[in-house]
């Protein structure tokens, strides 16, 4: 599989990585540009066999810019090859990725969409806060999210943070799959994989949060 596309054709970096989680295949990203013709040092390894990442040369801000503004380039990770034997040293799980995405777009402090104010939240897996971005009243806002369900403005003024906090740790949350809702039926804080329907709700939000970048650009 090799093949190049422009920014807001129909395969985004975005759509890519949703896919190849979708399908467990295993591909990098390469991104290059005009300033950057032959570049391949910036690059973003999926590996959906094993739901993780790599990242190399590409923080989340540079790969949002880079969807807008590089071509891509698509390969698949074969058995053996440089970036599959940096597998078990450097790649990191995939939620983190898409924490990383949603908790920079989440900036403003509105929630993304698929994530309601009145929403009743629980955490049913820990972020591991020790590797990403966060403030402290996050860890507050988990700790209280894993002990009863609450909703998110609710939590808020129980624990008296600024709701922006509140609604940017929901976003990035929900995003990265630590988080559900009672319209489900609750699951134990264990670090799980996410079931088929968690899985699909998630691309669904993921799908409409990329469409809103594509608009705000």
């Amino acid at each position: 599989m090799r093949f190049s596309v422009q920014p807001q054709a129909q395969h985004s970096a975005l759509t890519l990585v949703s896919d190849a989680i979708k399908r467990g295949v295993d591909i990098q990203i390469l991104f290059y540009s005009d300033e950057y013709l032959c570049s391949t040092n910036r690059v973003l390894a999926i590996f959906g066999s094993s739901r993780r990442y790599i990242a190399r040369n590409l923080s989340i801000s540079t790969l949002l810019a880079a969807d807008q503004q590089h071509l891509i380039k698509v390969h698949p990770i074969t058995p053996g090859s440089s970036i599959a034997d940096q597998l078990d040293q450097q790649a990191r799980p995939i939620d983190e990725f898409f924490w990383l995405l949603a908790y920079r777009m989440a900036t403003d402090g509105r929630l993304l969409p698929g994530c309601k104010s009145h929403d009743l939240v629980y955490l049913q897996r820990w972020p591991n806060f020790t590797r990403l971005p966060h403030t402290p009243a996050m860890v507050r806002l988990a700790a209280l999210l894993a002990a009863r369900p609450t909703p998110v403005d609710v939590a808020a003024r129980t624990l008296g943070i600024p709701i922006a906090e509140a609604f940017r740790f929901y976003s990035a949350a929900r995003y990265a799959g630590y988080t559900d809702t009672l319209d489900h039926t609750p699951k134990p804080l264990l670090a799980s994989q996410p079931s088929a329907s968690d899985a699909n709700e998630r691309r669904g939000v993921i799908r409409s949060l990329w469409r809103r970048l594509i608009r705000a650009d």
